[in-house]
């Protein structure tokens, strides 16, 4: 299709079932999605068209029945969930969202999983603010609160089910990881 005159200029033969297509931001290829035909995945294909000479130069077999194509012009933004402008691979709230599940009678003390949860928003904060050195020590520290377990929680452990603890540090871990990077 002329884009200035929306006029049919060629047909180019794509996969079965087309139903979506997008262009690249220079418009040198053009993506189609191909749903191909019910039951058969082995036909569920995007057909990459070389838009220069109007020939598919290549086929990719995808999925289960595409429906429709994107291009993406820039970096993707990581997933945040939230929407509080914190990729969940650095949001300590993927912390939170754990402790907070955790019946009372895992952690030892009433008022440990609200001093859990209390610590965890600062560190957000602290996320928030750039501050990702600080986090780290910050999360270091409260890791301290859930490293027990060999057989039994230590004296200063927060959490004091082994299993809950180990959930918690692990998603501690990833946490400290993702922000060191």
């Amino acid at each position: 299709i002329d884009t200035a005159t929306i006029a049919v200029v060629a047909t180019v033969p794509v996969g079965i079932g087309p139903n979506g297509v997008a262009m690249t931001p220079e418009g040198t290829l053009a993506y189609v999605a191909n749903a191909g035909s019910f039951g058969d995945t082995t036909v569920s294909t995007v057909s990459v068209i070389d838009t220069a000479v109007n020939t598919v130069v290549a086929t990719v077999p995808v999925g289960f029945v595409p429906f429709g194509v994107a291009i993406a012009t820039g970096p993707l933004d990581p997933p945040d969930s939230d929407d509080d402008g914190i990729p969940d691979d650095s949001d300590p709230d993927t912390v939170g969202d754990v402790v907070i599940t955790l019946p009372d009678t895992n952690f030892h003390g009433s008022g440990n999983k609200n001093a859990f949860l209390s610590r965890l928003e600062a560190i957000e904060q602290l996320v928030r603010d750039g501050n990702r050195t600080q986090a780290i020590q910050e999360l270091q520290n409260l890791r301290k609160r859930a490293d027990g377990c060999g057989t039994a929680a230590d004296n200063n452990d927060w959490i004091t089910d082994c299993a809950a603890q180990l959930q918690v540090r692990a998603l501690i871990d990833t946490l400290i990881t993702s922000l060191s990077n």
